[in-house]
């Protein structure tokens, strides 16, 4: 929705999650697995294209999307953009992610697909996928894991734009 509204303004171009995504690498930083150095090369590759060609359009890119938030300094340190943050109700993120089914056990080709995507960082199967990080060994049901993500998401989020300057 989000996404939506500041598309409604004539100079701003807006997409929700947009490709390719970027939820491979946010996963791979979540658990220190990918270099910085590679880390801004996969989000220059994946993003540099598309803001710059709307810049040359003298029009401002957004993007919506709590699948990268691990990224939130790597992308702000690289093209020092605005953040916007909405914090969403955990009981309605909690509803969203039972009926999408998150946190069920995958099968064998979706569990080799994320395998080999984390590995090479190539866009194998279906990136979107890998925003599902790994829950606290605490969290034993699906309720418990996506609550346990809400809380990490919001958190994660929260941390560094608080160490961001004004």
């Amino acid at each position: 929705m989000l996404a939506l509204v500041f598309s409604l303004h004539l100079v701003v171009v807006s997409f929700h999650e947009p490709k390719p995504c970027l939820s491979t690498e946010s996963y791979l930083a979540c658990y220190g697995k990918i270099k910085p150095a590679r880390l801004e090369r996969q989000i220059c590759v994946k993003r540099d294209w598309l803001i710059r060609s709307m810049n040359k359009k003298c029009l401002i890119y957004t993007e919506s999307s709590h699948f990268i938030s691990h990224l939130n300094e790597s992308i702000y340190n690289k093209y020092l953009p605005r953040f916007v943050y909405i914090y969403r109700d955990s009981c309605d993120f909690v509803r969203s992610s039972l009926a999408r089914h998150w946190y069920q056990p995958v099968i064998l080709r979706t569990y080799l697909a994320r395998r080999i995507r984390r590995l090479t960082i190539q866009p194998f199967g279906n990136p979107i996928e890998d925003h599902q990080i790994h829950p606290s060994s605490e969290a034993r049901t699906r309720f418990e894991k996506i609550t346990w993500w809400w809380e990490e998401v919001n958190s994660n989020i929260q941390s560094p734009i608080e160490r961001l300057p004004q």
